[in-house]
């Protein structure tokens, strides 16, 4: 018996590399687990099998009327409804008509159905995008996402009746009535080299280095403001801010920059690739997660880009609970409000520095966090609960 891994993104588009990873690796962990696998995805016109480290074809798209999800999950359904497969694994983009009509088929033949909810609760970053499209004059675009919206709020009240289980980054014991299976984000530690460490440099300068795709409710203009509060007193450290990645909010933060005369202060690197970050990452020496997630009712965030901070040897701040809360002890890991104050810049220089001293060196607290990122973080071990789960669904 196997299990089927659906996901109907296309994970050959543009800014896909980062979930394309996830998958596979998810993917990769189960059949580590001695659970076989399939993965159906999405391409921009066609639906692929990866089964047995073979790649197919299944089904490529003429109709150009037909939506992605109608063409995706017509194509997929009957393959699934066989005697090979015993559950079925979804990635949520949101909830259609035609994904009901799957999970209603599926449940007829007896599969179990896990559904994974990339960040919950999701209804205000849906919200935030058609903001975007809207202030971008992006009309139709706008309009077509509003009935995603719609239909989503509609539909997932009939077709949570047919999901045994959610898999959630959050700590909900349930949502919408459905027990869940509580994740946190994870990376393959092996892919991911530690930063370098210069062992000579002192504590006058210390650069903090974000990575993403500058979203609102990242909420570095929270930072911004912090740093135009720090460089009004007189300080013996010059704190520096690197922000990689482009999004919605680029053009707010340069101009926010730019009024608040921090240029020299806060240093846009636009979207580099791995070894142009890898570079960076080497010059930073503490690294910020988000700072926004209110904004959009996240209380509580797993992020995949705060794993991967812990891989490079990072300490963290951030302005939202996250799994790092949960770890008795923790000292590598620094939270701020949840509101719209301004990042305290005083507290992450003394934070930073406090721990330096403690661990002795920079490359003994670099090797600290990341032995926090391998035990903690790595697929093998956050993705366990999910594992076992199938493994007594297997037993049944």
């Amino acid at each position: 018996m196997k299990i089927a891994y659906i996901c109907n993104m296309n994970l050959d588009a543009d800014g896909a590399f980062g979930i394309k990873t996830k998958v596979f690796s998810q993917v990769k962990t189960l059949i580590n687990n001695n659970i076989k696998t399939d993965l159906y995805y999405a391409t921009y016109n066609e639906v692929k099998l990866v089964s047995d480290n073979s790649e197919t074809i299944l089904k490529e798209k003429t109709k150009k009327y037909q939506t992605n999800q109608k063409f995706f999950f017509s194509s997929i359904s009957s393959y699934l409804n066989n005697d090979d497969y015993k559950a079925v694994y979804i990635r949520l983009d949101y909830f259609s008509i035609d994904l009901m009509k799957l999970l209603k088929d599926l449940k007829k033949n007896q599969l179990k159905i896990i559904i994974e909810i990339p960040t919950y609760p999701y209804k205000f970053e849906f919200i935030e995008k058609a903001k975007i499209l809207f202030k971008e004059k992006k009309l139709v675009l706008f309009a077509k996402f509003l009935m995603v919206i719609l239909q989503d709020s509609i539909i997932k009240n009939f077709s949570v009746n047919y999901i045994d289980r959610i898999v959630t980054y959050s700590n909900d014991k349930l949502i919408w009535n459905t027990k869940t299976i509580n994740i946190s984000n994870a990376i393959d530690t092996s892919v991911i080299s530690k930063k370098r460490v210069d062992c000579k440099s002192n504590f006058s300068n210390i650069n903090l280095i974000a990575v993403s795709t500058l979203n609102h409710w990242h909420g570095y203009d929270r930072l911004i403001k912090g740093l135009e509060d720090y460089n009004k007193k007189k300080n013996d450290t010059v704190v520096k801010l690197f922000i990689a990645g482009d999004g919605s909010e680029k053009s707010k933060y340069e101009s926010l920059v730019k009024k608040l005369k921090l240029t020299d202060y806060v240093i846009f690197l636009g979207m580099l690739d791995k070894n142009e970050l890898s570079k960076y990452y080497d010059l930073a020496d503490v690294a910020v997660d988000s700072l926004g997630r209110h904004r959009v009712g996240v209380k509580y965030n797993s992020s995949l880009k705060g794993k991967e901070y812990l891989a490079k040897g990072l300490p963290v701040i951030s302005g939202v609970k996250t799994d790092l809360d949960y770890i008795e002890d923790i000292d590598i890991y620094l939270r701020f409000p949840s509101d719209e104050s301004h990042i305290d810049i005083t507290k992450i220089v003394d934070f930073y520095i406090k721990l330096t001293d403690k661990y002795s060196s920079k490359k003994n607290l670099t090797d600290r966090i990341r032995t926090i990122a391998v035990e903690r973080f790595d697929f093998d071990t956050a993705f366990e609960p999910v594992s076992q789960y199938f493994k007594n669904i297997m037993m049944e």
